[in-house]
């Protein structure tokens, strides 16, 4: 505890001199100048900006997230309680010139939730963007750790979901083919006047410790796997609803509709289900179909995932593969007159192996946020409803949480 609060301090401690010294007699900006008027007044954007003076094409962001959850859950009769830190984060960013950009964050994510303890703190995302390579306004780079696009939902930042609790579906997507959908890649993306975005990624692909099979184990080990590859594409089909930012709190702002389809590859994975058996080869796929709308105060959101190549059991004699897939819709509708109270729904239904019965996972959840600064503050209440088929454990868990957020 004594050694993650010391690591703390110094970030706190450094990112304070940073702002005393850089900032001397230049001013600051962190207002989000677009937002509209909260209860406790405009949000900020993601970081203060400083504008560094002898270097006029430069300036850093920093900032920081903190999400507290309080949660009452009952599973098979029993109820438990806790206290935990969802997120806590820092997050530095550099902009060295129009077109060469700088970020990563440093983190601490589930802090003390269950028996976790303190956990520790970690990097994140850490990686650097090139803009218009050659002259193109769609043609961008990026390298190191930045995330795949295998879901709209994992890819909006999670200081900007509706649900922090991200679909169960879409949690597990994002290791499936990549650890934590941010394993070190190389990307080329961009826009075509809103219209048309894009995504081309090739990376490192799963580890062990992420290496799940349908009933949520992980390998024992993960010997080799060759690279991760794949891409998506989302389309804005109507004239003037292009998307300007993928998010999924609009706070009853504005217009959009989308589409999106993506597939990303993980072959040749190499790993042992456990010590007793030999090493087995997999191919794995993901393929994910995405819409989204936002109109005034509604937004709807739905995504489809299907898995190929998933082990049924990885402590099973021989192992059966097979596939999983699924799919989930959220929604909100803000009440801007009510203070932005805004309430919202989830429904997920998801069959983790298909190939045999007992796999079916359906989820719902209801809720409501209060934006009182945007995402920059915020509190919200949510019930979730979880049905795990037979070969799951075949229970219900119900879930109450307390969640809050500051972010900057």
């Amino acid at each position: 505890m004594l050694k993650l609060s010391s690591k703390i301090l110094f970030v706190f401690l450094c990112f304070t001199f940073s702002l005393k010294l850089i900032g001397r007699g230049n001013p600051f900006t962190i207002l989000d100048e677009k937002s509209p008027q909260f209860p406790m007044g405009k949000a900020t954007r993601r970081g203060v900006l400083i504008q560094i003076p002898d270097h006029p094409d430069m300036s850093l962001s920093l900032g920081a997230r903190l999400q507290g959850t309080v949660e009452t859950k009952e599973s098979l009769g029993d109820w438990t309680s806790d206290f935990y830190a969802r997120r806590i984060r820092f997050e530095f960013g550099a902009n060295f010139s129009e077109r060469f950009f700088f970020y990563m964050d440093l983190r601490n994510d589930q802090a003390n939730q269950g028996d976790s303890g303190e956990r520790g703190m970690v990097i994140g995302n850490a990686y650097f963007q090139l803009k218009e390579l050659f002259g193109f306004s769609f043609l961008n780079l990026q390298a190191f750790r930045g995330k795949i696009d295998v879901s709209r939902v994992t890819t909006a930042s999670s200081g900007q979901q509706i649900y922090y609790d991200r679909p169960l579906i879409a949690q597990s997507a994002q290791q499936f083919v990549s650890t934590n959908r941010r394993a070190p890649n190389l990307q080329l993306f961009g826009s075509y006047q809103g219209k048309i975005r894009y995504q081309l990624a090739v990376g490192d692909s799963v580890s062990s410790a992420s290496f799940l099979d349908a009933r949520g184990t992980a390998a024992r080990s993960v010997t080799r796997a060759d690279p991760t590859f794949g891409g998506k594409i989302i389309l804005s089909p109507i004239p003037g609803w292009e998307e300007k930012e993928r998010t999924m709190t609009y706070f009853g702002q504005g217009h959009h509709a989308s589409v999106g389809l993506g597939y990303f590859q993980a072959n040749s994975i190499l790993f042992k289900a456990t010590d007793s058996v030999s090493e087995t080869r997999l191919n794995r796929g993901l393929l994910n179909v995405e819409t989204s709308f936002a109109w005034g105060p509604i937004f709807i959101c739905a995504e489809y995932l299907k898995f190929t190549g998933v082990s049924e059991n990885f402590q099973a004699a021989s192992l059966k593969n097979g596939t999983s897939d699924g799919w989930y819709v959220t929604g909100e509708y803000v009440f801007a007159h009510l203070s932005y109270f805004s309430p919202f729904f989830k429904v997920e239904r998801w069959n983790r192996f298909r190939e045999a019965s007992g796999y079916l996972v359906e989820s719902t959840a209801i809720g409501a946020n209060w934006y009182l600064m945007g995402n920059s503050f915020r509190v919200g209440l949510v019930g979730q409803k979880d049905q795990l088929g037979s070969s799951l454990g075949g229970r219900t868990d119900t879930t109450l949480r307390l969640v809050s957020q500051v972010y900057f």
